[in-house]
C-alpha cells in the first residue's frame, strides 16, 4: 500500500504543474500574437495565434479566444493591404497628376507664346491695313489666327476680319447720292444697288458696274430681288413697277399706278407682289405685271407689306391706323384690324403664320391671331411701342421709346420686362433662330440678349446714331450701320470682327446674303460695299490656302519687323 500512496501523492503534486504549463503555453502565444497584431504584423500575429493550437488540453473559452483573434488578424491583414493597395494608387495618382500639371504648365507656357506671337503678327497686320497692303495683312493676320486656333484674342479676330476686308473687299463706286439698299442673288453673280440719284446698278462679283437703270422713284427705291427666277422689281418715277432681269432688261411693268407707290413686297415663292400707294391703295399682281387682284379699303398712305410664311395671306399698314388681311388668291378682305388707337409703327407675322403683332403709337401692341382676330392687347409700355416681333420658338416682343422690351408668350401673357437701355429702343429683332435678339437705342449701343432676357454682349464701339442692325443668317453675327461712318461686325460674345471705316459719310444700310457668306453696306457718300463673312473665308483658307507669297511673313519672323 505503500508504494500505491507515493503514487498518488505524486500525481497530485504533478496535476497542478502540468496545468500551468498548459496555461503558459496559451498565454505566451497569445500574448505573441497580440504584440504582434498590435504592431500591425497581422502576418506574425496570426502565426502565433494559429500555434495556440498546438498547446495541450486548451479550454473552450480558449479556443474561442485563439478563433477570434485569428478573425481579427486575417481581417487586419486584408484591410492592411487594403490600405496598402490604396496608398500605392494614391501616389501613383499623385504623379501622374504631377506630370499632368507639368505637362498643363508646359502647353500653357507654349500657349502664351503661340498668342504673344500671334498678337504680334495682329499688330503689324493691322499697320498694314493702315497703309493698304492688304495681301500682306491677310498673311500676317492668317498666320496669327492659325496659331491661336482655339484661343484667338479680340485684336487676333478684329485684324484677321480688317485683313478680310481690305484684300476681299470690293467697293462700288458709281452714284452720286445716297445708296440705300444692296441686295446680292443667291449664286453671287450679280450684286444690285438702288441709291436716291433715281438709280439702280447692276455689279459683277468682281465689283465692276454692268448696268445702269434711270428713273427710278425717289419716293419708293426700294429694289426686291426676286426669289429663284433671276427677276427684281423696282418702282419707275411713271409710278409703274418694273420687273427686270439680271441683265437690266425689262421683263414687264404693271399698269401706272394713280398715286406714287409707297411699299413693294413679293411672295416667298416668287410667283406674285404686292404694291402699296401713298392714296391708301394697293394691289396684288403676278410677275408678268398683270393684276390679280386690287385691295382697296386704306384711307391714308400703304406703309407696308408683307406675305405671311406660307404666301396664303397678305397684311397691308397703313397711316389711317388700321392693318387689313387680305387673301393672297383673289384678294378679298379677311379681316379688318382696327383696334389701334395711334400709329401702327410695326406689323409681323410669326414664322408659323399663326399669329400677328402690331407695335402701336397708343403704347399698346395688339396681338391677333393668324385670320385678323383680336386675341389680346398687351399693355405695360409707357411710351410708343416701335417694334414687334415673334420668335420661331413662339415668344413674342413688344420694345418701346420707354427703353423697355417686354417678352410674352404666343397667347399674350407676360413672360419677362426688361430695362433695356436709358434712352428710346428704335430696333429690335429675334435671331433666325429664335435663341437671341438684340435691341437698338438712341444711346448708339447695341445690346445682344438670350431669348429667356438675360444679357449676352454690349455693342458700344459706335460714336453715332445706329441706322440698321442685322442677323446673319446662321444666327451667329450681327452686322451694324452708324451714322458715325462705320460698319461693324461683332459676334454674339460682343467681339469686334470687323471695322469698315473707309466710309466718308453715315453707313445707311448693311445686311447679310442669303447664305450669310457676304455681308454688304451701303453709305450717303454714294458708295458701297461687300465682302466675304471672315469665319467662311478662314475655313476656305484653311482647306484650299490661296494666301499670297508668304515670304515676307518669314521675314518678319526673323527680324520682328
Amino acid at each position: 500500500m505503500k508504494p500505491f500512496r507515493q503514487f498518488v501523492g505524486i500525481l497530485f503534486w504533478a496535476l497542478p504543474t502540468l496545468g500551468i504549463a498548459q496555461s503558459q503555453c496559451f498565454k505566451e502565444f497569445l500574448d505573441l500574437g497580440i504584440q504582434a497584431y498590435n504592431r500591425e504584423d497581422f502576418q506574425g500575429a496570426f502565426a502565433n495565434f494559429r500555434a495556440i493550437s498546438g498547446c495541450d488540453q486548451l479550454t473552450a473559452n480558449q479556443v474561442r479566444q485563439m478563433n477570434d483573434w485569428i478573425d481579427k488578424a486575417n481581417k487586419g491583414y486584408a484591410d492592411f493591404m487594403t490600405k496598402a493597395r490604396k496608398d500605392a494608387e494614391d501616389a501613383r495618382d499623385r504623379a501622374l497628376n504631377a506630370l499632368d500639371e507639368a505637362q498643363k504648365a508646359r502647353d500653357e507656357a507654349q500657349l502664351q507664346a503661340q498668342i504673344s506671337e500671334a498678337n504680334r503678327l495682329a499688330f503689324i497686320a493691322s499697320q498694314e491695313v493702315e497703309k493698304g497692303n492688304g495681301n500682306d495683312a491677310l498673311v500676317l493676320a492668317y498666320r496669327a489666327m492659325d496659331l491661336t486656333r482655339e484661343h484667338p484674342t479680340p485684336s487676333i479676330l478684329l485684324a484677321f476680319g480688317n485683313a478680310i476686308d481690305a484684300s476681299y473687299g470690293k467697293t462700288l463706286v458709281g452714284h452720286n447720292q445716297d445708296v440705300l439698299s444692296m441686295n446680292i442673288a443667291p449664286d453671287h453673280q450679280d450684286i444690285i444697288t438702288s441709291s436716291a440719284d433715281g438709280t439702280v446698278k447692276i455689279w459683277n462679283p468682281e465689283g465692276a458696274m454692268q448696268h445702269t437703270l434711270s428713273g427710278i422713284s425717289s419716293y419708293c427705291s426700294k429694289v426686291v430681288l426676286a426669289p429663284s427666277n433671276n427677276r427684281f422689281l423696282a418702282v419707275n418715277e411713271d409710278k409703274k413697277v418694273s420687273i427686270y432681269s439680271m441683265d437690266g432688261q425689262l421683263v414687264a411693268s404693271t399698269p401706272m399706278q394713280n398715286e406714287e407707290i409707297a411699299t413693294l413686297a413679293i411672295s416667298h415663292d416668287g410667283s406674285s407682289f404686292a404694291a402699296g400707294s401713298r392714296n391708301g391703295q394697293a394691289s396684288l399682281f403676278d410677275l408678268q405685271g398683270h393684276l390679280i387682284a386690287p385691295l382697296n379699303g386704306h384711307q391714308a398712305p400703304v406703309n407696308a407689306i408683307q406675305f405671311s410664311p406660307d404666301d396664303s395671306k397678305i397684311l397691308t399698314v397703313s397711316a389711317d391706323k388700321t392693318a387689313r388681311l387680305w387673301r393672297r388668291s383673289d384678294g378679298t378682305l379677311i379681316s379688318a384690324l382696327q383696334d389701334p388707337a395711334g400709329f401702327i409703327y410695326q406689323a409681323a407675322f410669326s414664322p408659323d403664320g399663326s399669329r400677328i403683332l402690331l407695335a402701336s403709337s397708343d403704347n399698346l401692341a395688339y396681338l391677333y391671331d393668324g385670320n385678323g382676330q383680336l386675341i389680346k392687347k398687351l399693355t405695360g409700355h409707357d411710351a410708343p411701342v416701335v417694334c414687334a416681333a415673334l420668335s420661331i420658338n413662339h415668344v413674342l416682343l413688344t420694345a418701346s421709346l420707354d427703353g423697355k422690351v417686354m417678352l410674352w408668350d404666343q397667347d399674350g401673357n407676360l413672360k419677362a420686362t426688361k430695362s433695356a437701355h436709358e434712352q428710346v429702343i428704335t430696333r429690335a429683332a429675334f435671331s433666325p433662330d429664335g435663341n437671341y435678339w438684340f435691341t437698338g437705342s438712341g444711346d448708339h449701343t447695341v445690346k445682344i440678349w438670350t431669348a429667356e432676357g438675360t444679357l449676352k454682349a454690349i455693342l458700344n464701339q459706335h460714336l453715332g446714331t445706329i441706322n440698321d442692325i442685322a442677323f446673319s443668317p446662321d444666327s451667329q453675327f450681327i452686322l451694324t450701320a452708324s451714322a458715325d461712318h462705320t460698319a461693324k461686325l461683332w459676334d454674339l460674345a460682343g467681339n469686334l470682327r470687323m471695322n469698315q471705316d473707309a466710309f466718308q459719310g453715315e453707313v445707311l444700310a448693311a445686311g447679310f446674303s442669303s447664305d450669310g457668306t457676304l455681308l454688304w453696306s451701303c453709305s450717303a457718300d454714294g458708295g458701297a460695299r461687300f465682302v466675304g463673312n471672315p469665319v467662311v473665308l478662314f475655313t476656305q483658307l484653311t482647306e484650299h490656302p490661296v494666301l499670297p507669297d508668304e515670304r515676307q511673313i518669314e521675314l518678319y519672323h526673323l527680324n520682328g519687323q
